[in-house]
């Protein structure tokens, strides 16, 4: 049965914060440094078997639950990271990116679950999201998931465009691109697309760092059927993006799922993996299974069979399209 697509892609929908928030019984650094690094890269069992030895001699240690949650949600282990960002809350429930992550967990296990229980979910994630906004005014990852939220969900669920609207005007003093990409999904929302083009083209205009808006304008283009434009787009985030990071892997997701310059999203996904400007919301395990997909299409099987291998190195249980 199909769910509303931010409660199936709630934690997919926005910027992952990428540093661990302070909280109250932590890593110490030199744990801490080689177990973010390793989510940042892909790593996931090695960041697993890391975080298991720390658990093990701290049991009470909020970070280290945090983190495990990062890493679970990143290999799609609903119910695990539900469990490990639980706890990271109970030990520490002032930490605003605790309840962010936890907010995310119920939105991907919402997307696995019956209508039932995937409106139950999307409560519980509306409330940790609402408490990482409240807990943290600042928080720009918890406003966009929030936000997100909000333009999807119907009312009685607690949505509303009006409720959206809101926090767009509280998200302008703080991160206008932010706000614009709000206002963009709201106009969409409501068929308004000429109105939602003008907001991308502002998103664009207000980041200091354009190429994931960009990325998003050719998401909507693709949306709209405006293939031309799409691509348009998209090969401007490109060029703009010099780290080679995420936002080249969102471009190629939007021409995959376009299935227009396929060769170009290869080499997209192939840049970002030689980047080392690798990020925590692209999993190099991720995009290598991502790269595997697209080189099988392409009738490359031993190249797209080496990908694989390499994305099972990295993460021996994660499942593409679980």
């Amino acid at each position: 049965m199909k769910h509303f697509s931010p409660i199936r892609n709630s934690f997919l929908a926005v910027c992952l914060a990428l540093s661990a928030s302070a909280t109250a019984l932590a890593l110490p650094a030199n744990l801490a440094h080689p177990i973010l690094q390793d989510i940042v890269t892909g790593h996931a069992q090695d960041a697993l078997e890391r975080l298991s030895t720390a658990l093990a001699e701290n049991p009470g240690d909020a970070q280290a639950f945090e983190l495990r949650c990062r890493v679970q949600i990143q290999e799609k282990h609903w119910n695990q990271a539900i469990s490990s960002c639980q706890q990271a809350v109970k030990l520490n429930p002032e930490n605003s990116n605790a309840h962010l992550w936890l907010g995310r967990a119920y939105g991907g296990r919402a997307s696995t679950a019956n209508r039932l229980a995937a409106l139950t979910l999307a409560i519980k994630l509306r409330d940790q999201f609402a408490k990482a906004v409240q807990l943290n005014p600042h928080n720009v990852a918890a406003y966009a998931a929030l936000g997100d939220f909000y333009v999807e969900a119907p009312g009685f669920l607690g949505g509303g465009l009006p409720r959206a609207e809101g926090l767009a005007v509280m998200l302008k003093s703080i991160a206008p691109a932010n706000a614009h990409a709000l206002l963009a999904k709201i106009a969409e929302n409501r068929r308004n697309y000429s109105l939602a083009e003008q907001e991308w083209k502002k998103a664009v205009e207000a980041s200091p760092q354009p190429a994931q808006a960009w990325m998003e304008l050719a998401s909507f283009y693709r949306r709209r059927g405006r293939f031309d434009d799409m691509i348009r787009a998209a090969e401007t985030g490109a060029a703009c993006d010099k780290e080679h990071g995420a936002p080249l892997v969102y471009g190629a997701e939007v021409l995959m799922r376009a299935n227009r310059d396929l060769p170009e999203a290869e080499q997209w996904l192939s840049e970002y993996l030689a980047s080392p400007s690798q990020s925590e919301d692209a999993p190099a395990f991720v995009v290598r299974a991502k790269l595997a997909q697209l080189l099988q299409n392409e009738g490359k099987a031993a190249q797209a069979q080496q990908e694989m291998a390499l994305a099972r190195a990295l993460a021996p249980a994660y499942t593409p399209h679980s």
